[in-house]
């Protein structure tokens, strides 16, 4: 028996090896679970038939001191859902990729974009009571929100990228959390 092999006869020798030949095991379901939000569950909130499509109605005409019929009908369809890299927008009005060191040192948040392609509609009634046709316009891309990023995740510029890379940009290459 290689003397070598003994390591595993122990709890703590079979800790060791088991961290130490699987690094960012004990991190790798938080970015696992951060990755399915972003690419599954806020797809899902967004096109679930409570949110989808989203009914406004306005201008109520008074009948005596009660409100009774809406004479506008506003409707929001929120349709694909997308995401961005990080960016970070300069003075000169240039955007480019934004890193988790240059966040840290300007205090910013280092976050992605979540889009969405939105369909607007408005109607009106007329005096006999009858809505008119739907005035439809669609909107690509529309920024719905802004999300702090996850080092690590899928999502992050360093995701992809190799230790040496990594040290370049200022992260510790050594970082079980950004092994590719």
């Amino acid at each position: 028996m290689d003397p070598d092999d003994f390591e595993y006869l122990t709890f703590e020798g079979t800790l060791n090896a088991f961290f130490r030949d699987q690094p960012g095991v004990l991190i790798a379901h938080q970015i696992d679970s951060y990755n399915d939000a972003i690419e599954t569950v806020i797809p899902a909130i967004i096109a679930s038939k409570e949110n989808n499509p989203l009914v406004i109605k306005a201008d109520f005409r008074k009948d005596g001191n009660n409100l009774s019929q809406h004479t506008k009908e506003y409707e929001l369809h929120w349709g694909k859902v997308s995401v961005g890299r990080p960016v970070v927008q300069e003075n000169t009005g240039v955007t480019r990729p934004l890193t988790p060191q240059e966040a840290r040192i300007k205090n910013i948040t280092y976050q992605l974009n979540v889009y969405v392609d939105v369909m607007h509609r408005l109607r009106y009634r007329d005096d006999s009571g009858n809505f008119g046709e739907w005035d439809t316009e669609e909107i690509p891309r529309v920024l719905l929100c802004r999300i702090p990023l996850m080092l690590g995740s899928k999502f992050c510029i360093l995701g992809d990228v190799g230790p040496s890379t990594r040290a370049e940009l200022g992260e510790c290459k050594y970082d079980p959390s950004l092994t590719p």
